[in-house]
């Protein structure tokens, strides 16, 4: 059994796997972490290896030492050098890990050229060429950046976005809602298109927290993959 552990700036995951195949699935949150470094129990106790992938690099030692402590593995962190993925950018050690593990996971899945649209704290919108290779791509703000972004000040409210709301809002509340859920999913309408049309793509894979929740306003086709980056860390431990 493998353990994928996927630190990202609002949740860490913990992923067992037999092979690639998913078999427990557990998180908390980043900030939980931070404040009080534990780890979820995980029912399975036979881990034969751990990569982890952060995006968070001052929680990586806390928990190494928590996951070697308990499975007596070193665990392995994942980086652009070791991943086994080509990165075409020109400064690719500055590249967000899990940007690269979804665009190979993508790949392994789908093949090129293809289009990764990871909406977390950040929306990602990444290029994977022909060639096979992690070409590019578009960073936006997320969900939470968007609505922040509007609630900072004090004349306007802070929002649930799961409020329902129509086009046109009937009070403020609800105009900053819709404004999130069609202002966001038409900027990545737009960019998608244009890159399918530019690139000449026609694949395009979904992932990350927010992704259920905007699937149904995307207006192109795609695969809905919710796990994508920790689903890369398995293929690395797979040795893939």
């Amino acid at each position: 059994m493998f353990l994928a552990v996927d630190i990202g700036n609002s949740l860490i995951k913990f992923g067992v796997y037999r092979k690639r195949r998913l078999k427990e699935l557990k998180f908390i949150r980043t900030c939980d972490f931070k404040k009080n470094p534990s780890i979820p129990d995980i029912s399975e106790k036979n881990i034969e290896k751990i990569g982890i992938a952060s995006v968070v690099p001052e929680v990586n030692d806390k928990i190494k030492e928590i996951l070697k402590k308990r499975y007596k593995i070193t665990p392995e962190i994942i980086t652009y050098k070791n991943c086994k993925f080509p990165v075409k950018l020109k400064n690719p050690e500055r590249t967000g890990i899990d940007r690269i593990l979804n665009c190979k996971a993508g790949y392994f899945l789908f093949g090129s050229p293809l289009i990764v649209v990871d909406m977390g704290t950040a929306v990602t919108i990444d290029f994977v060429s022909e060639k096979g290779e992690f070409a590019g791509g578009i960073i936006i703000p997320g969900p939470k950046l968007w609505l922040s972004s509007l609630t900072e000040t004090s004349f306007l409210p802070e929002v649930d976005f799961g409020m329902k709301t129509g086009l046109i809002g009937k009070d403020t509340e609800k105009s900053i809602t819709s404004g999130l859920k069609y202002g966001l999913s038409s900027a990545i309408n737009g960019i998608v298109k244009i890159m399918m049309e530019r690139y000449s793509v026609s694949k395009v894979v979904l992932t990350g927290g927010w992704a259920d929740k905007f699937r149904k306003n995307m207006d192109f086709p795609f695969f809905y993959k919710p796990n994508l980056t920790i689903y890369g860390i398995s293929l690395f431990l797979n040795g893939i």
